[in-house]
């Protein structure tokens, strides 16, 4: 957020809304993202910035593990991860 606060004021709380709005997406539709990897997690990617949601839908929660860029290498978040 902050380094798209530096490019353009505003533009970090427009990421931060985006976030926000796909998150409520997930909550609403949590079987709409397609499964990415062989952990389970689904993958929703965000509208107008290069970073995607990646989640699981556990029995009793969704769990948002990553809020990634897309354009590195795939799954470099996984060890960072709880």
């Amino acid at each position: 957020m902050a380094y798209y606060e530096e490019q353009r004021p505003g533009l970090g709380l427009a990421l931060l809304a985006e976030v926000e709005r796909a998150a409520e997406m997930i909550r609403h539709f949590p079987a709409a993202w397609p499964l990415h990897g062989p952990a389970g997690h689904r993958k929703a990617v965000l509208v107008g910035f290069p970073f995607a949601l990646h989640y699981l839908e556990l029995p009793d929660v969704l769990w948002i593990s990553a809020v990634a860029h897309a354009k590195r290498e795939p799954f470099y978040w996984r060890d960072r991860t709880c």
